[in-house]
């Protein structure tokens, strides 16, 4: 893509630009239009700290619009405050122009983040009752079916996951805590991760287990610390069937397994990730 980059086409751009999937001459082009475009390197600052699991920094005038939409979420609304004199020529702020899917995802993270200050300390009232029960739906929905496991696991259930799912799936997912804590050290990883995916292979459907033993092989062995296989799925990921592989490694060097790698590759096939997201475990 050579062309002059416009608003439009740039947002359309910028989830592969900030996972690193555009080739060279489009990347080229959006990196130049981000140059010179405030509104669009907004946006992608905002939807880099999506992939990273983090609410964006926003300004006051966008946490005061996007608190609006947080109220209505969450079912309780403070008193209006008098209004403040429109701004003429305001451009449109980086979470009117997400694409569907992650202005979900920003709404879901500011009102999981929210919803203790809406309820109190208390259960006084019904609003925090139910602000609650939001967060605690989420939990579920996250967790529904697993229990604590202290060895791998092949997930049931299919699951359209985001960026944002895939990191939360590495953190939070029981069965990946199960096994790191099951294997503290690394010298432990390195004796038992073969043993380790026989048994998440044997769990896999039979129409899915040969993929599952292939492209754990390849990340074990291209990998360059411990690395357990700890978790694999099936769902879809950007409109595509995907298998999802999730492994404990050594996030931090110090001798213990407290990181987490996830690995999406395309139905069928080990080649290249579609892709990847990695980081530190929750501290026990």
């Amino acid at each position: 893509m050579t062309e002059k980059m416009d608003h439009p086409t740039c947002s359309e751009l910028l989830g592969r630009h900030v996972r690193g999937e555009l080739d060279e001459p489009t990347d080229r082009a959006v990196r130049a239009h981000l140059a010179g475009c405030p509104e669009c390197e907004q946006e992608r600052r905002g939807l880099a700290a999506l992939v990273a699991g983090a609410p964006p920094r926003l300004s006051p005038d966008e946490r005061d619009a996007l608190l609006e939409g947080v109220w209505d979420a969450v079912g309780r609304r403070p008193e209006p405050m008098p209004a403040s004199p429109p701004q003429p020529g305001r451009t449109r702020r980086w979470f009117e122009r997400l694409s569907p899917a992650l202005a979900a995802a920003a709404l879901v993270l500011v009102v999981v983040g929210v919803s203790s200050l809406v309820g109190g300390g208390g259960d006084e009232g019904g609003g925090g009752s139910a602000a609650r029960e939001k967060g605690t739906r989420l939990d579920r929905r996250l967790d529904a079916g697993v229990g604590s496991t202290d060895g791998p696991r092949f997930k049931r259930a299919e699951t359209a996951f985001s960026a944002v799912d895939l990191v939360r799936l590495g953190r939070r997912e029981p069965a990946v805590a199960g096994v790191a804590e099951a294997n503290p050290s690394t010298a432990a990883a390195r004796e038992t991760a073969a043993g380790l995916l026989a048994a998440l292979v044997s769990q896999a459907p039979p129409e899915v287990a040969d993929q599952v033993r292939d492209c754990g092989r390849a990340t074990l062995e291209a990998a360059t610390g411990p690395t357990l296989p700890a978790l694999a799925q099936r769902g879809t990921f950007e409109d595509r069937r995907v298998l999802v592989m999730v492994f404990v490694t050594d996030g931090e060097p110090g001798g213990r397994l407290d990181g987490y790698a996830v690995r999406v590759w395309a139905e069928g096939t080990c080649d290249v990730p579609l892709h990847t997201a990695s980081g530190l475990l929750p501290s026990p």
